[in-house]
């Protein structure tokens, strides 16, 4: 049974992936082999570093391929993804509410 995560320690879809693989003992370099995907982007992933990502149609893709090759859950990081894409957004839009309002706009 699933116990829901405080939202304080939960953990996010990057750092989820990071810690499966390098529990897991496997290289950056071996999962890029493997899915062909850049070591850029896999970076990126596990960084979360969102502008640094192909579009939201692809990012789903290379998730669920990053998941299979570490061996977990595809949902799971879908979910988390989701979770923090979501967070992600609405930060920017507050960001551009905050700039146009410091322009007078």
């Amino acid at each position: 049974m699933k116990t829901k995560a405080d939202p304080y320690t939960r953990t996010s879809f990057g750092r989820f992936l990071q810690k499966t693989r390098i529990e897991k003992n496997i290289r950056l370099s071996n999962i890029a082999q493997q899915t062909r995907i850049r070591t850029q982007i896999l970076s990126a992933i596990e960084k979360e570093e969102h502008d640094n990502l192909p579009a939201e149609s692809f990012v789903k893709g290379l998730l669920k391929s990053f998941a299979k090759a570490v061996g977990t859950d595809e949902a799971e990081v879908l979910r988390l993804y989701e979770q923090d894409r979501q967070a992600f957004d609405e930060l920017n839009q507050l960001q551009s509410k905050l700039n146009r309002s410091k322009r007078g706009g």
